[in-house]
């Protein structure tokens, strides 16, 4: 399962540009890790170019959660995002599922490589 470091070390580090799910569309990007007004650390990333009012974040318990949904069930759907990311979701998380499947990749990857 993913830690908040490995999380941190591939975000921004190996993964910075998030693909949408619609190809027309602008990449989404990485913007900072801080905590929301709820004290959680969040992924912050802006949606279409930098404007201030695009700016989504994600809990990183959020991000710990889907992953290991996904390794205990080898899927991930939409209805599972909203489910247990439901701060991603509220600030119009629909792009994160591609996002999402960036870092599980990049963090299996990088585990396998040290293993």
């Amino acid at each position: 399962m993913v830690n908040k470091s490995q999380l941190k070390r591939i975000v921004p580090g190996q993964i910075n540009r998030f693909q949408k799910l619609q190809p027309r569309k602008n990449p989404s990007e990485f913007d900072k890790w801080d905590y929301d007004k709820y004290h959680n650390e969040c992924l912050y990333y802006w949606v279409d170019g930098n404007a201030k009012n695009n700016n989504k974040r994600i809990p990183i318990d959020e991000i710990i959660k889907a992953d290991k949904h996904y390794r205990n069930h080898n899927a991930f759907y939409r209805s599972d995002y909203e489910r247990l990311c439901p701060v991603g979701d509220s600030a119009g998380g629909v792009w994160f599922y591609s996002y999402w499947q960036n870092i599980t990749t990049s963090i299996r990857c990088s585990i396998s490589r040290k293993g």
